[in-house]
């Protein structure tokens, strides 16, 4: 599409006089060098001034005759004009009345509709419907005007601000795994409702990724002046938004959109830490802060491929020893010996709960902890030092602790109740104070004064004059015991060594320079503090200190209840053990203590040794497992885990896994699918040799939906099996729901006494209407007393569903209750809002199937907006509650349309490829390539030059390349559909490689005891048949077939040689299950094979 025309024309103030609106339109076309309609939006055409007043005269001048419709030129005057009307003169309210009343004439409702019809056809634009089939003639016209300026512009300087908050949070808006469209509908809340129309919203969203791609396209990031220089490069940019260019002000508003976009591009760039950390301050009825952890895309780890059962694993945020947020399911990849986790979403936002303590990256696979790290300066040691935080005009983000000294205007210090301070300069502070804190705003330097103890004193400056953050330089690196303290602190063997930036700094242990305490005086919980000249605190922090030459080992004994704790070091110390679930006798060996400990009962989780080397200071209490024996399970209250459970209920749940005496023990855990398909499982072996093995169960939730997955029934429930080296077998039963509804009339109670520290939440959903808020259920009360029965306090006529809220603490499954609505007056169904409404299980079990094709041919069609509310509005819920989702993954072509028309398409593919157990690698190209060519057309339709357009394609296509290697550079040739044929034979380098990666496969997978075989036969026979030539590895095992086979088989599939029924006529959820097992089996095998088949097979058709 050309889109440079436009740019040639100059809006001038000087137009031939017209008298019809033919001639109107004519003029306008012929300024821009254009001989009939572009087919993009009507904002694009940039309307002067003196032209838009011309249009009104043409339409208020020509006689309105009754057949007004058939006057193809006037009606798309007509459009043309309220669209720019809109965009002008639109001050709020949804009715034509602003725009009759320009015009001096009012069109009834069939005339109007007839007039838009005609005009849009004429433009080339498509009329928008509502969820419920009928047009929306007047959102079409606002639509098309794009930004309500007038309007815009009585809000002054608001929405700029607000715009460039979007500007700031919108790249990290996929990372924190929100939608652009959410954030932009968040951002705009507080404006007039015209700014949260749908259309609106749409718009801004792409306002806000035009302008940072054109920083990209462009490189504006390293200019100064980035208008003036795209002005060079592309002079019609301006003219690609939704706003009047002939004032000025127009024009300088994008400026200054654009000066923001650059702006924030540079601040990204210059972002390449591996882990970046920052809190900002929330004030609600409590001082609390909230944390945004952000790793780079592909975060390099320090594990090797050998401590990796396959690809995947699993990264968490923990605050001390518990798991605080998580950052979602992470691929390793492997070049040069180095590991990277390539992530998916790799940020996430919380609320601290324990803001003193430090905070960890968690890696784990099956449960075990492949890596740990602490994350820089995430403590917040409030009580120990000032906290000082900087406001950027919407929240106040912490840039430090201690003394320290940040370039601002105003500065905040968040001080203890009983802290003094000074400022330098008094009338330009002003103090807050709260209930146990005082904040401080200040502009130049203050001295704050902490006295901790009696003997202990601190004095921290903190100034607004140059950034030199003193006390986030401070490093604290030591060799530290195995385990960590109650509260989750690291404990060091040994003095840490204390380093800073700043010269001339020196340690302090207590109330005294390190060179002038005891030797033994280092040991136990201390107050170290880094001073620097003048007496001045840089930074004060609790450490806990054992001596280096101290030991701990656990030791079992053959009684279950019953073990050791053995603890060595050269220096006395004192040790006891603290709760009353254990009986402990100590006595003395060589070089140290042995403590036995005998449980009163089932053996605790954990232990909690108080251990003294120092008597003047505090002891240190180190969490440590009961040495028992065998194999022993937690809830997250550190009491035994009861027989059935939720898949909630594993958050904290553990298993710990003890080694037996002077020999290794082997344990397994077993996941087993439900009875009806009871073949479904997963497998793994654990070995323990001398320390205890903790299992977080809590990372088993994704595997444990994908094999209720196999079933496709809501109420099934999976079993965890626990077993080995002579231990007793234990098994768990888990499901979805820990409480059932019960519902009579026009109420609905539960099965279970709901005790008060319990909170349900019921609430009423619309199904034909995801956007509609829910309707909270009302709990009936006895005397002031709660009942448990809840009452609907509204009647819908849609058919809707009671689920749990958001923040319900159980979970329980969702009743239907029908809508009145009658099928016999519902006409043709086009959208899903109908179709959900009419569809029956059994008399009209395919309503909703029968609606997606209109959704695969119509990339603007209005129930795309269904589905994405569907899923940012429930995400919270099963996927299988809502028997969209389940038409939608029935139907292939729709299914992958998400990955363009989604909001959220990360997120959305990720809970899909789940709880449905969707492979992608299997969708055929053909289906791929059509929506790209969909999706291109769309992105043009909007206005976006060629240039933008392509580096979106390019960008949602690396996306798309996290789900299938489908997309990697190695074939994306074959999905733009710009294969060649090579000069060389890929079939034989795939003969010659095929051998020595799968030698390097099976090598690997030596010692595993479960190699997926379904479809073994099938597939041997299918690539035997068709493809014998490409095959050239030896089949050792015969349980080896399935995972050689797959990757050519699937090939063969997305490049329409073969069908995915050619392995069997009937394919049910569980084999869905089964094939995805083999291509998560080993994804450094799969990948590679399955690319180069596709090369090969592409390569025959060339």
């Amino acid at each position: 599409m050309d889109t440079t025309l436009r740019g040639k024309f100059k809006p001038t103030d000087i137009i031939p006089t017209v008298i019809s609106a033919h001639d109107c339109l004519r003029t306008i076309f012929i300024q821009r060098e254009l001989s009939h309609p572009t087919g993009q939006p009507l904002f694009t055409y940039q309307l002067s001034e003196s032209e838009y007043k011309h249009l009104r005269t043409s339409l208020k001048t020509k006689f309105l005759p009754k057949r007004l419709y058939e006057d193809r030129h006037w009606c798309a005057a007509f459009c043309l004009f309220s669209a720019e009307w809109y965009r002008r003169e639109y001050q709020g309210g949804w009715s034509w009345s602003g725009i009759s009343r320009s015009l001096e004439f009012e069109l009834d409702a069939n005339q109007r509709s007839k007039v838009i019809k005609t005009g849009f056809n004429y433009w080339l634009r498509t009329v928008s419907q509502y969820n419920d089939e009928r047009h929306s003639f007047l959102g079409s016209v606002f639509r098309e005007g794009g930004l309500p300026y007038g309007l815009l512009a009585s809000e002054g300087g608001r929405f700029q601000i607000i715009f460039k908050r979007i500007l700031r949070a919108f790249d990290d808006a996929q990372a924190f795994g929100q939608s652009p469209f959410q954030l932009v509908s968040e951002g705009l809340e507080h404006l007039p409702e015209a700014f949260r129309q749908e259309t609106t919203v749409d718009l801004i969203t792409n306002m806000a990724e035009l302008l940072l791609r054109l920083t990209d396209e462009y490189n504006l990031q390293q200019q100064e002046q980035p208008a003036n220089h795209l002005d060079n490069q592309l002079p019609n940019w301006r003219d690609l938004f939704p706003i009047p260019l002939d004032a000025d002000t127009g024009s300088e508003f994008l400026t200054g959109l654009l000066k923001s976009a650059s702006v924030q591009r540079r601040d990204k760039l210059q972002q390449t830490k591996r882990v970046v950390c920052r809190q900002r301050l929330v004030l609600n009825d409590d001082l609390g802060f909230v944390t945004q952890v952000k790793l780079i895309k592909a975060i390099s780890m320090p594990f090797q491929r050998q401590a990796l059962i396959n690809s995947r694993v699993e990264l968490f945020i923990q605050e001390g020893n518990r798991v605080i947020a998580e950052l979602g399911t992470g691929h390793t990849t492997f070049e040069d010996e180095k590991t990277k986790i390539i992530l998916r979403t790799p940020a996430c936002e919380f609320r601290r709960q324990a803001i003193e303590q430090e905070l960890y990256l968690v890696v784990l696979q099956a449960g075990v902890e492949l890596h740990r790290e602490v994350i820089p300066n995430s403590d917040l040691a409030i009580n120990e030092m000032p906290i000082v935080v900087k406001s950027d005009g919407e929240y106040d983000w912490v840039v430090g602790q201690g003394s320290i000294s940040v370039k601002a205007d105003q500065l905040k210090a968040i001080l203890r109740k009983d802290a003094a301070y000074t400022a330098e300069l008094p009338e330009l502070c002003t103090l807050v104070t709260a209930d146990d804190y005082q904040f401080v705003e200040f502009s130049g330097e203050i001295k704050v004064d902490y006295g901790i103890e009696d003997d202990e004193h601190d004095t921290y400056v903190i100034s607004t004059r140059q950034s030199a953050v003193l006390a986030d330089q401070v490093s604290v690196r030591g060799t530290k015991l195995q385990y960590y303290s109650d509260t989750g602190q690291p404990i060091y063997l040994g003095l840490p060594t204390i380093t800073s930036q700043e010269a001339k700094t020196e340690l302090w242990i207590a109330n005294k320079p390190l060179s002038e305490a005891h030797q033994a005086g280092v040991f136990g919980i201390q107050s170290v503090r880094l001073k620097a000249s003048g007496n001045r605190t840089i930074l004060r922090k609790r450490l806990a200190i054992l001596p280096q030459s101290f030991r701990l080992d656990l030791r079992p004994s053959k009684q279950a209840n019953s073990g050791y704790f053995d603890l060595y070091c050269e220096r006395n110390f004192f040790v006891s053990i603290e709760g009353k679930q254990v009986v402990y006798k100590q006595t003395n060996i060589a070089g140290g203590k042995r403590i036995t400990v005998t449980a009163e009962g089932s053996p605790p989780a954990d232990v909690i040794l108080s251990i003294s080397a120092n008597l003047m200071a505090d002891p240190i209490k180190v969490r440590v497992p009961f040495p028992a024996s065998g194999a022993l399970i937690f809830d997250k209250h550190g009491i035994s885990l009861a027989n059935r459970i939720t898949i909630d209920d594993l958050l904290g749940a553990r298993i710990q896994f003890f080694p037996r005496i002077d020999v290794a023990a082997n344990y397994h855990i077993e996941l087993k699918g439900p009875m009806r398909s009871r073949d479904a499982s997963y497998y793994w072996e654990y070995k323990v040799t001398d320390k205890v093995l903790e299992v977080s169960l809590y990372e088993f939730r994704h595997r444990i939906r994908e094999l209720l997955a196999a079933s496709g029934e809501l109420d099934d429930e999976i079993r965890m099996v626990i077993g080995g080296s002579g231990c007793r077998e234990q098994q768990t039963i888990i499901g979805r729901y820990a409480i059932e509804t019960q519902q009579f009339n026009e109420t609905v109670s539960f099965n279970i006494k709901l005790e008060k520290d319990l909170v349900i939440k019921p609430e009423l959903i619309n199904l034909a209407d995801p956007a509609e808020k829910p309707h909270p259920l009302v709990e009936r009360c006895s005397n002031g007393v709660v009942t448990g029965v809840f009452e609907f306090n509204t009647k819908l006529s849609q058919p809707a569903l009671i689920v749990p809220s958001n923040n319900s603490q159980l979970a329980f499954r969702a009743r239907f209750i029908p809508g009145n609505v009658s099928l016999k007056s519902v006409s043709e169904i086009k959208t899903l809002n109908k179709a959900v409404t009419v569809f029956h299980p059994v008399t009209n079990p395919n309503a909703i199937a029968d609606v997606l094709p209109i959704l695969v041919n119509d990339f603007n069609h209005s129930s795309w907006r269904f589905v994405n509310d569907l899923f940012n509005n429930y995400s919270h819920l099963p996927m299988a509650t809502f028997e969209v989702w389940k038409a939608i993954v029935k139907h292939t072509a729709c299914l992958s349309a998400l990955a363009f028309k989604a909001d959220n398409p990360v997120q959305l593919m990720e809970r899909l490829k789940v709880e449905f157990n969707v492979i992608w690698e299997l969708i055929p190209l053909s289906i791929w390539q059509s929506h790209i060519t969909k999706f291109r057309q769309m992105l043009l339709s909007i206005g976006l030059p060629d240039n933008v357009v392509d580096n979106k394609v390019k960008s949602k296509l690396k996306m798309l390349s996290e789900f299938t290697p489908l997309f990697d550079k190695q074939c994306r040739a074959l999905v733009t559909e710009q294969f060649t044929r090579h000069e060389t034979q890929l079939s034989a380098v795939f003969q010659f490689c095929l051998p020595a990666w799968s030698q390097d496969l099976i090598r690997l997978h030596l010692s595993d005891r479960e190699w997926p075989i379904a479809f073994s036969v099938e597939l041997e026979t299918w690539c035997k048949k068709h493809c014998s030539e490409l095959i050239h590895f030896e089949i050792i095992r015969g349980f080896h077939k399935s995972v050689l086979y797959f990757p050519i088989f699937s090939a063969a599939v997305a490049c329409g040689k073969a069908q995915l029924e050619e392995l069997s006529s009937t394919l049910y959820p569980i084999d869905y299950f089964h094939l995805r097992q083999i291509v998560e089996f080993d994804r450094h095998w799969f990948n590679p094979v399955f690319q180069s088949a596709l090369c090969v097979f592409a390569q025959e058709d060339v």
